[in-house]
Parts: structure tokens; C-alpha cells; sequence
């Protein structure tokens, strides 16, 4: 075939199964993208007003929802276009841009599962050092980490491909993904795409050992404090099980189909390549919303705050 890594655009050909009802599609998708931009939004505003809440566990909470925002806007306002686009092409840069933001959203949302998981192991396993070990400097430090930590690692992940020749240009797929750039090769990349899949397998299995490591610890203080400190903890590492529940159940579909397993089900793909982008952002900020106490306090204190205001200014107007 003809090297065409010259070319600089690409297609996107993951949209077949929803011709017919992609203005339906559009419209579930541009609702979607906009709860999850209010919900993150609200989150974020309400953590960085509160000055209460400028503590280690909020902060790493308004990062996660960040990270949503990050992750909903790398991938959304493109798809949204390219649902109803007649070419639903993308530039090679745009490309490449594209599977560095969406993959980094991606490795972030585990890595500050994992910093949460600890935080909280510090706070209930050494309650009476916690303020020592978890200063603001090291919080901001821990947290610039993370977000280079997943920058580098989908960066090697992305230097092999980037030196690859091409000889084509339809991705079968409704966004960029390295795996589908890697089977557009000219040579072969079997080596590349085993190195992928090990590589994301051992981050993700490391940084859930370390979750896992982190509840391991506060279960076991657990079983000598009262009931209440019992339960308290169990309601914050509840909290956290079912941001990463969700995460790893998205994620797993999600691997399924950049590694090609479920390929020869176009449907179940899409389904799959959107959930990712869906579930994670959309309910992260709900569940610590709702469940985390302090949160939803703050929050009914600034919406009835905000709800006085109003109608002190529509009396006066009136």
C-alpha cells in the first residue's frame, strides 16, 4: 500500500450504527456533556468559595472533577460535531492531540483514586499527625505529580506511533485512539500493541494494589475504634469504592476496545467508547455531592444563599 503518512487528515468511521437517529444521538450526548459541565462546575465552585473546605480530601475531590471537565471537553465538543458532519474527519495533529488529552483523563481519574485511597489512610490510620504529614505544600506537590506522572506516561506511549509510517487513513472508531493509529501501520506492530496493553495493565493494576493496600490498613484500625469512627470510615471508603467501581467498570469495556476484543461489535463499541466519557465525569461529582456531608451542606448553604438574594433583588425591583 501506499505511504500516505504525508496526508494529514484522517477519518473517523465508528459512526456508521447511528445513521438514521444521529440527531437523537446528538441531542442525548450534547444533554449529557452539559450535565456533566453544571455538576463538575458546581463541585469545583462550591470547594473553592468554601474556605472550609480547602482541606487535602476536598481538594483531591475538586481535582477529580477537574479531571472530568478535562476529560468530557478533550472528547465531547468533536464528537458532537462530527455527529452531524458529513466528512467527520480530523486533522493528524488534531489526532494525536486527541488521544493525549482523552488517555491522560483517563490514567488521572485512577492516579487520584489512589491519592484519595491514601489521604484517607493518613487521616484515620494517624488522625493525630495527619496536619503534619499532609501540609499543603506536600498536597500541591502530590497533586502536580499526578497530573505529569499520567502526561509522561501516555507521552511514551505516543513516541513510538508518532514515528510510525501509515498507509491509511480511515480509523474505525468514533474518536482517536493509539491502537487503531498502530493497526494503520505500515510495518508491523504486534510488539508496540502487546507494550500497550502491559504497560496500561501494570499502571492500572499498581494503582489499584495501592487503593486496595490503603483500605487494607484503615479496615484493620477500624476493628479497634467505636462504633461511630467505624462507621464514619466506612461511609468515606464507600464513597470512594463507587468512584472506582465505576472507573473500572467503564474502563475495562473501554480497554476491550482500544485492544480490538470487541471490535466485531460495532454497537457495543460506540457504547462503549462514549461510556467512558460519561459515566465517570457525570457521576463522580453526584455521589460525593450527595454522600459527602460537608459538601452538601456547603452546597444547600450557597443555593439558599443564592435563592434569597434573588428574590431580595426581585422585591426591590417590584
Amino acid at each position: 500500500m501506499e505511504n500516505i503518512s504525508s496526508i494529514s487528515t484522517f477519518v473517523l468511521g465508528g459512526f456508521s450504527e447511528i445513521d438514521g437517529f444521529q440527531h437523537i444521538y446528538f441531542v442525548c450526548c450534547l444533554v449529557c456533556y452539559l450535565f456533566i459541565i453544571l455538576a463538575n462546575t458546581v463541585l469545583c465552585s462550591v470547594i473553592i468559595m468554601e474556605d472550609k473546605l480547602h482541606e487535602p480530601m476536598y481538594i483531591f475531590i475538586c481535582n477529580l472533577s477537574v479531571n472530568g471537565l478535562y476529560g468530557s471537553t478533550a472528547f465531547f465538543p468533536k464528537h458532537l460535531i462530527d455527529t452531524l458532519s458529513e466528512t467527520k474527519a480530523i486533522s493528524y495533529a488534531g489526532c494525536f492531540l486527541q488521544i493525549f488529552l482523552t488517555y491522560t483523563f483517563g490514567y488521572n481519574e485512577i492516579t487520584f483514586l489512589a491519592l484519595m485511597a491514601y489521604d484517607r489512610q493518613v487521616s484515620i490510620c494517624n488522625p493525630l499527625r495527619y496536619h503534619s504529614i499532609m501540609t499543603n505544600v506536600k498536597m500541591w506537590k502530590i497533586i502536580l505529580c499526578a497530573w505529569l506522572y499520567s502526561s509522561c506516561f501516555v507521552m511514551i506511549l505516543l513516541l513510538p506511533t508518532l514515528r510510525l509510517p501509515l498507509c491509511g487513513f480511515i480509523i474505525k472508531s468514533i474518536c482517536c485512539e493509539n491502537n487503531s493509529l498502530l493497526r494503520l501501520s505500515c510495518v508491523n506492530t504486534d510488539f508496540d500493541r502487546i507494550a500497550e496493553v502491559c504497560i496500561t495493565v501494570c499502571n492500572i493494576t499498581l494503582l489499584s494494589l495501592i487503593i486496595m493496600y490503603s483500605y487494607v490498613n484503615i479496615f484493620k484500625v477500624c476493628q479497634k475504634s467505636s462504633y461511630g469512627t467505624k462507621m464514619k470510615a466506612l461511609h468515606t471508603c464507600i464513597t470512594h469504592w463507587l468512584s472506582l467501581i465505576i472507573y473500572l467498570f467503564c474502563g475495562f469495556f473501554q480497554f476491550l476496545t482500544r485492544v480490538g476484543i470487541i471490535a466485531y461489535l460495532p454497537f457495543l463499541q460506540t457504547f462503549t467508547s462514549i461510556a467512558f466519557f460519561v459515566f465517570p465525569p457525570l457521576l463522580n461529582p453526584l455521589i460525593y455531592g450527595i454522600r459527602t456531608q460537608e459538601i452538601r451542606n456547603r452546597a444547600k448553604k450557597k443555593l439558599y444563599g443564592f435563592i434569597e438574594t434573588f428574590n431580595s433583588t426581585t422585591v426591590k425591583t417590584i
